[in-house]
């Protein structure tokens, strides 16, 4: 096993050092043991080194191929759990290694119930992008009775499947779980806004968005698309255009929800005078299937539409004076109009990673 990888050269460096202290066995023996031995943990331990380098190469933002490449060598190599999940992490989410899901596969049923609690975390990215949304869920479920009842990528991950599945209730009860434990976090800021879309509040959606981007910018497109959502909701076209524009310039994962060419698409859609309100209407008329990542179909219009305001519009998007919401209540309940959601969504559609995170 990779975990007992230093064991030959300590055991030959134990011997070498036994044969050291026997005057009868000639000097060039042990010498040669000690080599030998010297060679072994070298070649043990290379996993770390493979390790430390692809962590160089991610923070300073070198070639990302060769850290990728790194990253998986040093799975190969076999490294401590603690830089396994790490690594597994980063190689999920750019090209669903299958060599990072069989390295945590047995991290998830180790004594270590902190490790086991983050592998099975990230491991359930695997089975959520590869449609087994079940799968991720009853992992995460699992993190969750033990050490990752505090961990807030577990709540994140919960949030982002239960949508996928339209069990909005469960995603409302882990996203409370979720504030609980870190109401700053980008995710879960961007969460309580589809929350308030679910329930048709674009206002209060629109202003959670806006508040968390005066005060950061989030590196994943979500929160910008779902600003867009308020803004073609109140008839602001340009507004739109700008935000799907800021979630363009995102970086976009395998895990992403949003994937770089839908989101070219839409912004083509909602600049295209043929197109901008049969779009419109298609993703506000089925906002959980949008929320989800998937596209919903429309059809050029007849005639282009020319004016400054979209039509059927609410007086534009007022964020001057966005409500207080400072607590958790406002995904405690269900939305009174919940059971008018449509939820029929299939598991083929989705993907994460999120992750998003």
């Amino acid at each position: 096993m990779k975990r007992y990888r230093n064991l030959p050269g300590i055991i030959l460096l134990v011997i070498s050092v036994i044969l050291l202290s026997n005057e009868q066995i000639p000097a060039w023996i042990p010498l040669v043991a000690l080599v030998l031995s010297s060679a072994l943990l070298v070649w043990g331990a290379r996993g770390n080194y493979y390790f430390s380098k692809a962590v160089k190469l991610f923070q300073s933002g070198g070639d990302g191929k060769k850290t990728l490449e790194c990253f998986e060598k040093a799975l190969k190599a076999g490294i401590s759990d603690q830089y396994t999940v790490i690594a597994a992490s980063v190689l999920l989410r750019a090209n669903m290694s299958e060599n990072a899901k069989e390295a945590l596969e047995p991290i998830t049923k180790g004594s270590n119930d902190k490790r086991a609690a983050e592998a099975k975390a990230v491991l359930s990215i695997y089975y959520w992008y590869h449609g087994d949304i079940d799968r991720a869920i009853e992992l995460c479920e699992s993190a969750k009775e033990g050490p990752g009842k505090r961990d807030k990528n577990v709540y994140v991950n919960l949030c982002t499947y239960y949508l996928s599945k339209g069990d909005i209730r469960s995603f409302r009860e882990n996203l409370k779980a979720g504030i609980g434990i870190d109401d700053g976090s980008p995710a879960i800021i961007d969460f309580r806004a589809v929350s308030y879309i679910l329930e048709g509040n674009y206002k209060a959606a629109g202003a959670i968005i806006t508040d968390m981007l005066d005060k950061s910018t989030p590196a994943f497109s979500d929160p910008y698309i779902h600003l867009a959502m308020a803004y073609l909701f109140y008839g602001e076209r340009d507004k739109a255009i700008d935000a799907i524009g800021r979630a363009r310039d995102t970086v976009c994962h395998m895990t992403s929800i949003y994937k770089r060419e839908d989101i070219e698409k839409l912004e083509a859609a909602i600049r295209d005078d043929w197109q901008v309100i049969p779009a419109t209407e298609a993703i506000l008329g089925n906002p959980l299937m949008f929320i989800n990542g998937r596209l919903p179909d429309w059809e050029r219009a007849a005639e282009p539409f020319t004016g400054m305001m979209l039509p059927e519009t609410h007086g534009g998007l007022d964020l001057q004076e966005p409500p207080v919401l400072t607590t958790d209540e406002d995904v405690a309940e269900e939305p009174k109009d919940s059971d008018d959601v449509d939820t029929d969504l299939s598991e083929s559609d989705e993907e994460w990673i999120r992750r998003h995170s």
